[in-house]
């Protein structure tokens, strides 16, 4: 190992210009006329990046924003002129059974089953709507749809889902509520796909201007190395759009022992 402290004051400077020069790739006298070197250059090129992720940002918020006014609107089409005709149909069936039912060769077991049928239809109707954008997120606001999606969470999976509510309702931005909403039904479909877990735990609440949402499952825990992934996709994804809103997002695992996710945004948007 090299003795700094023994050098005199030009060996000093050899060893210096030969650490620029592996910086820079060149040789020393490379070096003095590039001090930069390729560590300052690459900072100077995250500086000039910035203004282009940030455009990329705000047309990725942009984008969300759209497919949700598009999703909404969808819903409330197929919801109320579908759902709506649908009813009809079923009620003129309905009349049809009673009014043939004296008949002879009046098959009442498929006119029951028709009927059967246009109320299943009924039924997938409305989920489709609700999955699109639920109302309860706009008639009742985000703790009562995200009571709602923690609980069909549990009725689909059969898994278990404790839920702790610690927030009072608050009049929050439509943007702002909906981002939220869509992070934790994201989080809650990663540990549908991969968590591989028997027990989850949901907790929302208020702090320090803002809200805070912790999710944790007994799953088989996201490695550090799947969190740094850029290609997964989901996380980026929900990273970025708390981001764009002045939240942050934090996913913590230890393989065999689940995941948590805290999720903390402010109640005004601030756009980074």
């Amino acid at each position: 190992m090299t003795s700094y402290h023994k050098m005199t004051k030009a060996e000093l400077i050899r060893q210096i210009e030969s650490l620029q020069a592996q910086m820079s790739g060149g040789h020393p006298q490379d070096a003095r006329l590039h001090p930069m070197g390729k560590y300052g250059k690459a900072r100077l090129a995250q500086e000039e990046l910035k203004p282009s992720v940030q455009n990329l940002r705000e047309l990725s918020s942009h984008l969300q924003t759209a497919l949700e006014e598009e999703r909404t609107r969808i819903a409330r089409e197929i919801h109320d002129e579908l759902g709506a005709m649908l009813t009809a149909i079923k009620m003129e069936l309905s009349w049809l059974a009673k009014v043939m039912a004296k008949s002879r060769n009046f098959p009442a077991e498929r006119a029951a089953s028709v009927i059967g049928h246009v109320d299943s239809a009924i039924q997938t109707v409305k989920k489709i709507a609700t999955d699109l954008r639920p109302s309860i997120l706009d008639n009742l606001g985000l703790w009562a749809a995200i009571e709602w999606q923690a609980q069909e969470f549990q009725k689909r999976m059969g898994i278990p889902c404790a839920l702790e509510m610690d927030a009072p309702e608050m009049e929050m931005d439509r943007d702002l509520s909906s981002a939220i909403f869509r992070i934790f039904q994201e989080t809650l479909t990663n540990i549908t796909c991969h968590a591989g877990a028997s027990r989850v735990a949901v907790k929302a609440q208020t702090c320090a201007g803002g809200v805070m949402i912790t999710v944790s499952d007994n799953g088989k825990g996201i490695a550090p190395a799947d969190m740094a992934n850029g290609k997964s996709w989901g996380i980026v994804g929900m990273r970025e759009r708390a981001r764009y809103f002045g939240g942050e997002l934090n996913s913590t695992g230890t393989p065999g022992h689940g995941t948590t996710v805290v999720l903390r945004m402010p109640l005004e948007e601030k756009h980074e």
